[in-house]
């Protein structure tokens, strides 16, 4: 079987990222396979016996989940995870992207709530460069996200991996927030010589729930 995956990718050079992502994936771990598992993030987040402060990533549907009264459970997690961040719990990441994206909300009211969220708390930013839009053609040229209109998701996974983080926080489950995309990402960020191999992207509830609150 192995044989003929080999020849199949030799006989067919489109294949060949596929390919490199899907070898790779198989260099993880089993537990970063594990469907949002609590032992995962354990093993995640532990270091011995001390905790580790988990770096995450904020696209811009987790900060839309702020102010979201359609959804009140996802909300209300978001504002637990929040209250984390104010205190310390948690290293947050912003990207240009993600402040684009809320900017160009055409509902002023609540982009001028999201802002002022924004400044509770402390956050690294992101800015995009080189290397990270070189880890959104990956994305794509591996069958991920393939379609123009993912760019920002694209440009989303890339600002995560680069700058280190753990988790990425998002509600997009479509592109973003599914197993697929998640073991892609792993794959990549293996591929591309990161040592954030076990990222997840998972909504504030699995970090929440996780974290004891």
């Amino acid at each position: 079987m192995l044989i003929t995956f080999v020849a199949a990718v030799i006989l067919t050079p489109s294949l060949f990222p596929r390919a490199v992502m899907h070898c790779a994936c198989f260099l993880i771990d089993y537990r970063a396979y594990l469907a949002y598992d609590k032992s995962a993030f354990t093993t995640l987040a532990c270091d011995g016996e001390n905790m580790k402060k988990l770096r995450i990533y904020l696209d811009t549907s987790a900060i839309g989940y702020l102010d979201e009264q359609t959804n009140p459970q996802e909300m209300a997690d978001m504002l637990v995870l929040w209250e984390g961040i104010k205190q310390g719990r948690y290293d947050a990441m912003l990207s240009e992207v993600t402040l684009a994206e809320l900017g160009a909300n055409k509902n002023e009211a609540k982009v001028d709530i999201l802002t002022e969220f924004l400044r509770e708390i402390r956050y690294g930013f992101v800015t995009v460069n080189d290397e990270i839009e070189q880890i959104a053609d990956l994305v794509k040229s591996t069958g991920l996200l393939i379609s123009d209109r993912h760019q920002n998701d694209r440009l989303h996974i890339g600002c995560a991996i680069v700058s280190g983080c753990d988790v990425l926080v998002s509600y997009n489950f479509k592109n973003l927030a599914n197993v697929r995309v998640i073991k892609g990402v792993r794959g990549i960020s293996i591929l591309s010589g990161y040592g954030n191999t076990n990222i997840d992207i998972v909504p504030a509830a699995m970090l929440i729930n996780w974290d004891g609150d």
